[in-house]
């Protein structure tokens, strides 16, 4: 759509890939014993957080017909470092809701997201009021993205680049708690004292 560019298209293609990786990963681990009793959906969730989603190549193709945007990517991981993560992330329900809600977001934004390319996409439409909500939706999915990657480095012991991914979140979207309270948090372990009490 018109309302489409280069980062809004990355941004939605990441959210794709990253449900169909982690989705891959969730079948793969839910197979490991130490894992044994947790869902396959719920792993998925709580392998957000435990992993590294890595984009080896993107960018635009297609000729006069359309274009696309591609993405490939791929999940490096230990099994047994990401099984370590999720049982600990399993174990702490307050970390888990708040993945949850993560993810809960983007999969609302990805609905509305194609819900507004099918309107944006009738003919002789012109709609400002479903550009600027499908914008807004995209904006949803980044800031997801960002506090996604810095739950992920938090976890890791990356601090400095959790605050740099919080901070994206947070430039994405001005409101969000979460990701002040966890850019807070990793503050704190990175031993700025005042920051993370500002934050928190």
């Amino acid at each position: 759509t018109r309302a489409d560019d280069e980062q809004s298209c990355r941004s939605i293609a990441l959210v794709h890939i990253q449900r169909l990786l982690l989705d891959e990963l969730g079948a793969y681990l839910g197979g490991m014993d130490e894992l044994s009793g947790i869902p396959p959906e719920r792993i998925s969730v709580l392998g957000a957080a435990a992993v590294t989603i890595e984009v080896i190549e993107e960018g635009w193709v297609g000729g006069e017909t359309g274009r696309l945007y591609a993405t490939k990517a791929w999940i490096k991981t230990d099994p047994d470092e990401a099984a370590a993560h999720i049982l600990e992330l399993n174990a702490d329900t307050g970390k888990a809701a708040e993945l949850q809600e993560i993810m809960g977001s983007a999969d609302s934004a990805l609905a509305r997201l194609t819900r507004l390319r099918k309107a944006l996409q009738a003919e002789g439409v012109n709609a400002p009021e479903e550009i600027k909500e499908y914008r807004e939706a995209v904006e949803a999915l980044k800031t997801g993205d960002w506090f996604l990657k810095g739950f992920s480095l938090h976890a890791s012991g990356f601090y400095r680049g959790a605050i740099d991914a919080y901070c994206k979140a947070i430039e994405s979207d001005p409101g969000s708690a979460a990701a002040y309270t966890n850019r807070g948090r990793a503050y704190r372990k990175y031993g700025n004292i005042a920051d993370s009490i500002a934050d928190c």
